[in-house]
């Protein structure tokens, strides 16, 4: 709906007229960018075909939004297929096995979870792609600069689809820590590349909160704030992902 909201004001820039989406558009706005092509592409094949008044048209395109629908989903779909093949990958590289690169790849195309984020057109499973590619990047043969930085690129562009993708970076250090084997002197020499990466990353994350700042409402439905008791505290992770642990 975002999306159509930019087609039918003209306006791709949601930060000049912030109160047309700040209701229908809740996240932050790279998938609408993402869906323009194909809904351009819908618009354009409903418009030649239709036959009547031109100022019913909106009217009529409202009736049934199906088309749209589906070109989300299939969006979606395509981002899932892509995050399976970079688990496998990803496994492959980690482990140097074969059985456990496909075990990884059938776990993850198996999963509940991720078939549930692949079947609705959301910013979800684009953000499963976005780790699971900065991950794939970060498993390469590649020079040390190329592969951090990308994934630090990645992560800024992350923060376009969603906040969670600043998860990128944590996920960025522990594998550092975990894979390049570095002593505490090549860590130190490391720094102020990283703090390069972390501007880049900045400066990424910063064209998104310009061009639709109510797309970042991570703090919606956080209750660190509100009084709990220390058992609540202590198994508060846990809550969190009980479900998922139970579903898989």
């Amino acid at each position: 709906m975002s999306l159509l909201q930019m087609i039918y004001t003209k306006n791709l820039i949601l930060a000049l007229s912030p109160a047309d989406f700040q209701i229908i558009l809740p996240f932050p706005p790279y998938i609408s960018y993402i869906l323009l092509v194909p809904f351009t592409g819908i618009l354009g094949t409903a418009y030649a075909t239709f036959q009547g008044d031109v100022s019913l048209f909106p009217s009529v395109l409202l009736q049934d939004l199906s088309a749209f629908f589906i070109a989300a989903r299939m969006l979606s779909i395509a981002f899932g297929l892509i995050s399976i093949f970079f688990v496998y990958r990803i496994a492959q590289r980690l482990f140097q096995s074969e059985v456990a690169a496909l075990s990884a790849a059938f776990l993850c195309a198996t999963s509940i979870a991720h078939i549930a984020l692949s079947s609705v057109g959301r910013n979800w499973i684009v953000v499963c792609f976005l780790i699971t590619s900065a991950l794939f990047v970060l498993t390469r043969q590649w020079s040390f600069s190329h592969r951090y930085l990308s994934a630090f690129v990645i992560a800024g562009f992350g923060v376009g689809v969603s906040i969670v993708s600043v998860l990128t970076l944590a996920l960025s250090g522990l594998y550092y820590l975990l894979y390049e084997g570095k002593s505490v002197r090549d860590i130190a020499k490391d720094l102020p590349r990283f703090s390069l990466f972390g501007l880049v990353f900045a400066a990424l994350a910063a064209i998104p909160t310009l061009l639709h700042s109510p797309g970042n409402k991570f703090v919606v439905g956080v209750t660190l704030t509100e009084g709990k008791s220390l058992v609540d505290a202590l198994l508060a992770p846990l809550t969190v992902v009980q479900t998922y642990i139970f579903a898989e």
